[in-house]
Formats: C-alpha cells, structure tokens, sequence
C-alpha cells in the first residue's frame, strides 16, 4: 500500500496515522514497564515491611497467581517467583508486541479507508474467508446429517433382525426407558420455559397486587442492547427473549432425547449380547461434546456467583441454572454409567454359566467371547474422562474446589 500511493495528500493521511500507531506503541510499552516493575516490587512488599515494620515474626508471603509446582513453595519462594515474573514478563512482551502490530494494521486500515481506496478490497478478500467459512459450516452439518442417519438405519435394522419374544421384550423394555427420559426431559423444559418466562413479570404483577408509590423496575433474565427503550417495549422484547429461550431448550431436548434413545438401544442390544461397537463411536464424539458444553456452562455460572451476584435474585436466579447444570451432568454420567454396567454384564453372566459342562468346541468359543467382552464400553472424552458415577463425583468435588478456593483468593 506504502509503494503504490503516489499522491502527497495521500501520503500525508498515511503518515499521519502512522504516527498515531507509533505514539500508542510506545505509550503501551511505557505503561508496560511501569506494571511490570510495580508488579515485580508488589511481590517484595512483606520483605520491605519486615525490615520497615518488623513484627514478631515474619509477614506471610503469597504469590500473584497461584499455581502447583509440588515443591515446599515456602522453601522454594524466590525460585517460583523468579519463574512467574519471568512468564509474566514474557508474557507481557508478548501481549504488548501483539496489540501494538495489531493497532498499526488497524491505524494502517483506517488511514486507507480514509484515502477511500481500501473498501472494496477489504472486502474482497473477506469474502474468500468468508465463503469457506460457510462451506466448512454446511459440510460439518451434512456429515453429522449423514452419521445420524445412518445410526438410524442400524437402530432400524436391529430391530427388524430381532426375531426371538425375549429379544424383542428385551428392546422394548429399553424403549420404554427412554420414553420416560423423553418425557422428564419434556417436563423439565416446559418448567424451565415457564420460569423464565414468568420471573421478568413478577415486579408487574406485584405492581398490581401491592402497589407502590413508583412501578417496580423491570429486568429481563439475559440483559442485551437492542438500541431502543428497554422499559418502553419492555413486552416485545421479553416476547422475543422467550421465543429464543423456547427454540434452545426445544433443541436441547431433542438432541438428548435422541441420544438418550441410542444409549438405551446400546444397552438393550447388550443385554441381548448382540451389540457392535460401531454404533457407539459414531455417536461418542457428539456426546462428548454436549457433556463438556454442560461443565463449561456450570463453571461460567459457579463464577458469575462469586464475582457478579449482589444481589439475592441474581444468586437464586444462578443457583437454579446452577442446579439444573448439576442434574444435567448427573443425566449424561448416569447414562455413561448404564453403558458400563451393561457392557460388563455380558462378561458377568459368562462366567456364572457352567461352561465347563459344556462340549470342549462350545467352551473354545466362550473363551473367545469372553476375551472380546473382558473390557468394557464406555464413552471416551478425549481420552482425559469417562462419563460415569464416578466421574461424576470427580467433577462435582473439582468444581466446588475450585470455587472455594476462587472465593477465598478474592476475599483475601
């Protein structure tokens, strides 16, 4: 862009904004400096006190940024610390050469949109990535479209080879299972709907009950700008906010109820002891996804408790999407549970047979089927976790961890 301007007018407004970047390069690295040195004295804070202020015995010492390096940190604190002021000046020289090119392409940007011959070539070479975007969107959504197809042609196609009363009492028995899921999911949802809808509507009905001298103020669940007056189309909003809420939780109940309804084909074809493991890693991957979804909201809720909440709406309002996170990974755990207990039961029940009055061919076979059965199934979340009761468990105590140990840092 610097070669080919040609004008001086032009040349000037580029210049100009470079000298703009240039003044917020340095001011940013000044500022730098100044943190990072204030940072590194702040550390050294209970050492000065000691000497300027001395007390029985010595002043405490803490770190910034609390962190497990599975060593005496008393003993090691000057080595821990020289390694968090080195990261934390490393990683400020990063930030700061990061956010200073970027404002220069930015200044650059802003100078050529100036001049009025940088539009349309933005814009061109957006559209590029913008149309891959789109495609890698629409392919992603296909082959997912294509997966659950074809999971449900195996789960079509197991029924129709089951011939035997038992077998099929046995499938039937499963599809009742996730019939009931279906339906408390339904319930749930339908509960979860009519809360939200009806909370942002309790000052305007205490307003007719008990009224005040002023109307109570009204708050939508989701705050957002929508660039008018809140309280004048406070209703078309909520209208707008509840249809949103509607169309999630309908997704969100479809997406279980069928993977509940695979989970409970999986355990009924174990119980018949005629299971693949096919049909299971084609779901895995998006049962997995939809578990760590639900600890990643339950984590942004458990600290919006500790740094937001004030007021005791706002805690009762999070405790229960809290709550609701929290039966919502008991859900998908007990569900992996099922699996694993089904997939062992197989195994199990070999073993309780009297193989051994069987003939010496037959027991050649068990043997086989017993080393292909020995292992159980279980869903695999990136090789890190299994959703189980267990794991369940485990997750509910590390969170809980972590926010007491996130509550204490902030009141000290």
């Amino acid at each position: 862009e610097w070669t080919t301007l040609k004008t001086t007018d032009e040349i000037n407004i580029l210049r100009r904004y470079a000298g703009f970047s240039k003044r917020f390069m340095v001011t940013m690295t000044v500022l730098l400096i100044l943190f990072l040195n204030f940072f590194g004295l702040f550390q050294f804070l209970p050492n000065f006190l000691d000497i300027i202020v001395p007390l029985n015995e010595s002043r405490e010492r803490h770190f910034s940024f609390l962190a497990e390096y599975f060593v005496d940190q008393k003993r090691y604190f000057y080595p821990i610390l020289t390694h968090n002021l080195l990261a934390i000046y490393i990683g400020g020289i990063t930030v700061i050469s990061t956010g200073t090119m970027l404002m220069g392409f930015i200044f650059h940007i802003c100078a050529m949109l100036q001049i009025a011959r940088f539009t349309q070539r933005a814009l061109d070479s957006f559209k590029e990535s913008y149309f891959l975007l789109i495609g890698i969107g629409v392919v992603s959504l296909a082959i997912n479209l294509l997966h659950i197809k074809y999971i449900f042609d195996r789960v079509r196609y197991d029924w129709n080879i089951l011939k035997a009363q038992t077998e099929l009492e046995i499938i039937r028995k499963y599809a009742s299972y996730a019939k009931l899921f279906m339906i408390g999911f339904i319930l749930l949802g339908f509960v979860t709907m009519l809360s939200c809808s009806f909370l942002p509507l309790i000052p305007s009905i205490l307003d007719i009950v008990t009224p005040l001298n002023i109307s109570r103020p009204r708050q939508l669940l989701f705050p957002g700008e929508y660039f008018v007056d809140q309280q004048k189309f406070f209703y078309v909003i909520l209208l707008q906010v509840d249809v949103t809420i509607g169309l999630i939780i309908i997704t969100l109940i479809a997406t279980e109820t069928l993977y509940v309804t695979y989970i409970q084909h999986v355990c009924g074809m174990f119980q018949i002891a005629r299971f693949s493991e096919f049909l299971w890693s084609t779901l895995g991957i998006s049962y997995s996804i939809l578990l760590l979804i639900g600890i990643t909201s339950l984590i942004m809720n458990l600290f919006c408790v500790i740094l937001f909440s004030k007021k005791v709406n706002e805690i009762v309002l999070i405790g229960f999407f809290i709550l609701g996170h929290i039966i919502y990974l008991f859900v998908g755990n007990y569900l992996g549970q099922i699996l694993i207990d089904h997939s062992t039961d197989i195994f199990q029940n070999i073993c309780n047979i009297q193989w051994y009055n069987a003939p010496l061919k037959t027991q050649k076979q068990i043997l086989f089927i017993m080393q292909k059965t020995i292992k159980n199934y279980h869903i695999d979340v990136g090789g890190l976790f299994s959703p189980s009761l267990e794991g369940f468990t485990m997750v509910i105590k590390i969170l809980f961890f972590n926010l007491c140990n996130s509550d204490n840092y902030i009141r000290i």
